[in-house]
Parts: structure tokens; C-alpha cells; sequence
């Protein structure tokens, strides 16, 4: 598991050799605690839920993909097997 910081969006990229790379987005959004700063008039809580991150949750909270194999990447074993011996004349 990846822990991130609450503070930033996130572009996220998943390699595997012989796939093709998927990509993800991690949006950092305002979270609910934050009104609680706004309706109770605790500007100083504010501005230390926004300075350290902890006004943001993380969106969405898990990412996962699912590889989808590269036809172009043939597996050298696939393309050993392909190979057939001409015999020579």
C-alpha cells in the first residue's frame, strides 16, 4: 500500500513489462470537516486544515487497473515456439 499526501492531485501510471501502461487520476477535493471550520468561524483551523492537507480527502480513496497484455510485446517463448527448422537442401 501507497500512502499520499491529502495535499496534491495525483497522476498515477501502471508499467509492466510485455503491457500496455494504464493511467489513473487521483483528485485531491475539499472534505467535509472544513465546513465544520467555516460554520463554527475557526479560521485558524482553517488555515492549518489547508496548510497541512487535512482539508483534502483523496478521490478515489483506492486505484486499481487491470493490464491489458501488448500484442506488439510477444513473449520470447511464444515466439521461439513459432520457429520451425527448414531443412537444408
Amino acid at each position: 500500500m501507497l500512502q499520499l499526501s491529502r495535499g496534491t492531485s495525483y497522476e498515477v501510471e501502471f508499467l509492466k513489462p510485455g503491457y500496455m501502461p494504464a493511467h489513473a487520476h487521483i483528485a485531491n477535493v475539499a472534505g467535509g470537516a472544513i465546513w465544520g471550520n467555516i460554520l463554527l468561524g475557526g479560521v485558524i483551523g482553517i488555515c492549518v486544515d489547508f496548510a497541512d492537507g487535512a482539508a483534502y480527502n483523496l478521490e478515489p480513496a483506492t486505484v486499481q487497473a487491470t493490464l491489458v497484455a501488448d500484442p506488439a510485446a510477444a513473449p520470447a517463448a511464444a515466439v521461439s515456439s513459432i520457429l520451425v527448422p527448414q531443412p537444408s537442401h
